[in-house]
């Protein structure tokens, strides 16, 4: 199991933003492709000579298959900014990092599944990097 570390809810709410802005735009793709998909049939199946059942079935299982796709991203896009604005406004959670998960942590401890979130792994690499040595002057 990999090891858990706690994260400050400013870094949650960054990481939250930008996996939400990550997976914004692998749903717009999802959108675009959904619709070709689903404006496909209109142009196939008036000039098509084979068997229309077949050509039906197998539109309807790419259109379900990406649009299973799309739903899920857009979930992870919904979670993701639910708990940017979770760390942002509740003081009371805490944030642990297990992995490439980012896991949210009432007052008992108790995991709040619909506040976590992955996240890529060149994020999880910033938010482990060791923070910039700052000179201070007196």
């Amino acid at each position: 199991m990999a090891e858990s570390i706690e994260l400050p809810a400013e870094s949650v709410a960054q990481a939250a933003t930008k996996t939400a802005q990550s997976g914004k735009s692998s749903l717009a793709v999802m959108f675009w492709v959904d619709g070709i998909f689903l404006l496909s049939p209109v142009a196939l199946l008036g000039s098509y000579q084979g068997d229309k059942g077949q050509l039906a079935f197998g539109l309807g299982f790419w259109i379900l298959v990406c649009g299973l796709i799309t739903l899920r991203i857009w979930r992870r896009v919904k979670g993701a900014r639910a708990a940017e604005t979770a760390a942002k406004t509740n003081a009371a959670l805490t944030w642990r990092l297990n992995g490439r998960q980012i896991v949210a942590l009432d007052q008992r401890n108790i995991p709040q599944i619909d506040l976590s979130f992955k996240i890529s792994r060149t994020l999880r690499d910033i938010l482990l990097a060791v923070p910039e040595a700052r000179v201070i002057q007196r």
